[in-house]
């Protein structure tokens, strides 16, 4: 098991949960961790399917974690949802190749937050539709991902997320995914 040497209320984690190596757990610090077959891999899976560099798990210095398939042959998935790049949440389930699965967690270890230290939400000044779009972007999907799913066309998509871009005054949806979850959405 690795051991993590971030201090706070949170302590992520990635669990195995199914296929050959089920039962380890990690504990993650910042930076990245490369998941895969091969030998530098932090979160190593031999199972088939599983490419050597098969996804990239990153935690930043604010405790955002993110999973980035690095074009493996079978595709990440999070939550059933085949992603590129995806922000995540408690229990989200990882999924790499045909039979291995991760769960991401944050587990407290140490006193919860008193109110005042808590952070405060931010507000959203984005309509309910661009809301919407925001969070299927931060579970990491395509624009004609998205179109599919909320039966509209792409290019309406891309004039949402481009009014959304403009309202929040950022760019791109690494920046667009921070802030949704920054502002607790």
């Amino acid at each position: 098991m690795q051991r993590s040497k971030t201090i706070g209320t949170e302590q992520p984690s990635i669990s195995v949960t199914a296929g050959g190596h089920c039962g380890q757990r990690y504990l993650l610090d910042e930076g990245e961790w490369i998941v895969g077959k091969g030998e530098g891999a932090r979160i190593r899976l031999l199972d088939s399917g599983v490419s050597r560099r098969h996804a990239k798990i990153v935690m930043s210095s604010d405790g955002m974690v993110v999973v980035i398939d690095l074009q493996s042959t079978n595709g990440t998935f999070v939550n059933d949802q085949r992603v590129e790049m995806s922000a995540l949440r408690e229990g989200a389930r990882i999924g790499v190749g045909p039979d291995a699965e991760l769960l991401f967690s944050q587990r407290p270890v140490a006193a919860p937050e008193t109110p005042a230290m808590a952070k405060p939400k931010l507000d959203n000044p984005l309509t309910k539709r661009e809301t919407e779009i925001a969070r299927l972007v931060a579970d990491g999907l395509t624009n004609p991902k998205i179109a599919e799913r909320l039966g509209i066309k792409t290019g309406t998509v891309s004039s949402h997320l481009d009014n959304v871009y403009a309202r929040l005054r950022i760019s791109g949806r690494a920046a667009l995914t921070r802030w949704f979850i920054e502002a607790g959405l």
